[in-house]
Order: C-alpha cells, then sequence, then structure tokens
C-alpha cells in the first residue's frame, strides 16, 4: 500500500497487546492488523494507520484521541455510503 508515496506492507498477525488492534512501524514500512478481530475493525484499523503515517510524514502532531475521531468518521461515512473497503484493507 502507498501512502504519501512511501510503501508500506499491511500483515494480519496476532499482536502480544490483546487490546490492540493494529501498529504500524514507520522504520520497517510495515502495518500489522491483529487476526483475531472481526472484519469491520480490521478495515477501521487500516484506515486508523493510514492516518497515523499521514500525522508521521506530515508532522501533524495530531493527538491519538484525533486520529481516532477520524477513523471513525472515515470508516463510517463510507460504509454509509456502500462503498467496500475490503479491498483496502487487503481482505479480498
Amino acid at each position: 500500500m502507498k501512502i504519501l508515496g512511501y510503501d508500506y506492507a499491511v500483515d494480519y498477525v496476532s499482536l502480544e497487546t490483546p487490546e490492540d488492534f493494529g501498529e504500524i512501524d514507520f522504520l520497517k514500512s510495515n502495518i500489522n492488523i491483529h487476526t483475531d478481530v472481526s472484519k469491520d475493525k480490521k478495515i477501521s484499523t487500516v484506515i486508523h494507520e493510514i492516518i497515523e503515517a499521514g500525522n508521521y510524514h506530515l508532522e501533524l502532531k495530531l493527538s491519538h484521541k484525533q486520529i481516532t475521531g477520524l477513523e471513525v468518521t472515515i470508516f463510517y461515512t463510507l460504509c454509509r455510503a456502500g462503498i467496500n473497503l475490503e479491498k483496502l484493507a487487503r481482505l479480498k
């Protein structure tokens, strides 16, 4: 997945901390999504990590609360519009 010109791998793995649905590693350009969450949560988490990448590369200094707010807004809006986000999350 390209985010602002940077290549990021998206992998589905079992994360050590069960409360984390995903994580991004900027040095390795990797996004890890927890395998044990629902399809919708996987998609929403990919959106969250895309915003995290934008926050990092653009030096926006958004708080985690702001990033989560943007994630929920974008996810809900696109889902309500009937847009299939499985391809974005590499679920298809």
